[in-house]
C-alpha cells in the first residue's frame, strides 16, 4: 500500500533521476535496497551520469547519500530494512512505530532516554 499518490505529482519531477532512479522509484525500494542502490554514490562513483556533474554536485550528492546511508543503517539494526519509503504510517505495527521512534532518539544522541 502506498503512501503517495505519484499521479498528483508534476510529471517533470519524475524525469529527475539518481543513480537511474527517479523519485517514484525509489520510494518504492526497501531500506536494504536502497543503501545498495547508494553505496557507490557514498563512496563517490556514479553510476548513471556522474561524468557529467560538476565537482560541487558530486560532492553535495555524496554527502547527501552518506547521510542517507546512516540513517537507513540506523532502522537496519533495528530489524526495519525491509520497510520501504512509501510505506505509510496507519501501516505501520505498533513494534515497527516503536523502532522507528527508537532510530529517531538514536540518531538525535539523546543520552539517559530509555
Amino acid at each position: 500500500m502506498s503512501g503517495v499518490s505519484w499521479e498528483a505529482v508534476a510529471p517533470e519531477a519524475l524525469t529527475v533521476k539518481f543513480e537511474d532512479y527517479d523519485i517514484s522509484e525509489i520510494s518504492q525500494l526497501t531500506l536494504e535496497r536502497l543503501a545498495e542502490s547508494l553505496q557507490g554514490a557514498a563512496g563517490g562513483k556514479f553510476t548513471k551520469g556522474g561524468a557529467r556533474l560538476g565537482e560541487e554536485k558530486a560532492d553535495r550528492s555524496q554527502r547527501i547519500a552518506r547521510t542517507i546511508l546512516d540513517r537507513v543503517a540506523t532502522l537496519g539494526e533495528l530489524g526495519l530494512g525491509y520497510l520501504s519509503l512509501d510505506r505509510s504510517t496507519p501501516t505501520l505495527s505498533p513494534g515497527e512505530l516503536q523502532r522507528l521512534r527508537l532510530a529517531t532518539q538514536i540518531r538525535s544522541n539523546l543520552f539517559g532516554v530509555v
